[in-house]
């Protein structure tokens, strides 16, 4: 299952090194850059293209430990002066580096931690879960020669949404973080990113255990001393908002999982149960039986695998932007009590103190609330598309040709010649 704007191939270009950056100057800027007339115009150009490839390293660690890992090629395509090239001109500059998950996660941990009032976009998750896990079970892949599990091409698909969000919010796009990210090595940034946890830890074990005596007196302080300080209007409208938005996205999901009922009672003549699963991987005429029947089946009432597709990209956008709702949510309730602990200070009498928390509490809601407006104008268009993509594939349902042979013949070819 593969997501029309995001091909797959693996191996058939030379991969990126993950610890080798590479520069590329080109004379005019790509054709793909999109602007959206919602959104203000910035004369920077500054582009993640789709993550397309992805590679499968081997690599050793130790005398003993042999690891395997997946590096996805990242472009950038930018005439940002922090990457302008040597010459010094504003040539359009493309990078290219290969990076793995483990990577993504540093880059997102640094900018939630040096900018914890903006809303940092969701990565993929570690596995398949919910919806995801359950077309890779029915559905899968029919094309055997498909090297590429299906966690990666959800992981491709989800870090290609994380990418572009951060390259239209200029306060992302601007980060020396994001710039270490496309221009370090590995090394240093496993060597970044063992820092940061280590003063994470530093900082945890200085913090002193809250007694049980100490949790119940807060709790009653807390009741005595009535609502925290107000929240700015405009903060609380931002919260209703998202409250709002994680409402439509659930009866949206609500509604792909009616479709999906429907798909499955379409398909589950043909999915094989009875048979033994170590017996289909044995044999290998058992095995080609059974997937040529599903592509069959599908075929037979139109589930094609552009349907799939859709589908699948439909369900990755939507656990995206539940994660952005939970980000922008979560940096409210921040907020929140950053307004209780102004008001636990001024009450205890603490007037410098309160001051110079309401000081820092004012700045964060005006950060917040900038970075709610380019929340808004990146959104649109995104859950435009997205709704576009489920109506495209709600009105899809209709009998259209299929390519037997190109789904076919490769499953034909996993029986083996006769002996005679």
């Amino acid at each position: 299952m593969v997501d029309q704007d995001m091909e797959q191939v693996v191996d058939d270009t030379d991969p990126i090194p993950c610890d080798t950056p590479t520069r590329r100057e080109n004379p005019t800027p790509g054709s793909s850059q999109v602007t959206d007339k919602s959104e203000p115009k910035d004369e920077v150009i500054f582009e993640f293209r789709d993550v397309k490839n992805v590679h499968k390293v081997h690599s050793k660690e130790g005398m003993l430990m042999k690891l395997d890992y997946w590096s996805y090629d990242v472009t950038l395509e930018t005439d940002a002066p922090a990457y302008s090239n040597p010459k010094g001109t504003n040539d359009l500059v493309t990078i290219q580096v290969g990076r793995r998950y483990k990577e993504f996660e540093w880059l997102r941990e640094t900018l939630v931690s040096e900018h914890p009032y903006s809303v940092v976009p969701p990565l993929p998750g570690f596995a398949l879960e919910g919806m995801l896990e359950k077309v890779d079970n029915i559905l899968g892949s029919p094309d055997t020669s498909q090297e590429i599990p299906a966690l990666v091409t959800y992981r491709m698909r989800g870090i290609t949404l994380f990418l572009k969000w951060l390259a239209r919010c200029p306060t992302f796009r601007d980060s020396p973080s994001v710039k270490t990210f496309m221009e370090a090595t590995s090394e240093e940034i496993s060597a970044l990113q063992a820092a940061a946890k280590a003063e994470a830890k530093t900082k945890g074990s200085k913090r002193a255990p809250e007694t049980t005596l100490g949790s119940i007196w807060g709790s009653l302080k807390s009741r005595i001393q009535g609502p925290p300080k107000q929240v700015p209007d405009e903060v609380l409208h931002a919260k209703q908002m998202m409250t709002a938005l994680e409402t439509c996205l659930s009866q949206l999901k609500d509604n792909v999982e009616k479709l999906w009922d429907q798909i499955v009672n379409l398909c589950e003549g043909y999915i094989v149960e009875r048979f033994d699963p170590a017996l289909q991987k044995s044999d290998e005429v058992m095995q080609a039986l059974v997937k040529t029947a599903v592509v069959v089946k599908r075929a037979v009432h139109s589930f094609s695998v552009e349907n799939e597709e859709l589908f699948l990209g439909l369900v990755v956008d939507l656990s995206f932007y539940n994660g952005l709702c939970s980000a922008a949510k979560s940096v409210i309730s921040s907020l929140e009590r950053m307004a209780a602990d102004v008001q636990q200070l001024q009450q205890a009498g603490r007037t410098a103190d309160a001051q110079a928390l309401e000081a820092e509490f004012q700045d964060a809601c005006r950060t917040f609330m900038v970075e709610y407006q380019h929340f808004h104008w990146i959104k649109k268009p995104s859950l435009k598309k997205m709704v576009h993509h489920f109506a495209l594939l709600a009105t899809n349902m209709d009998p259209k040709k299929f390519q037997w042979e190109k789904y076919c013949a490769p499953l034909l070819q996993m029986i083996p010649d006769p002996e005679w």
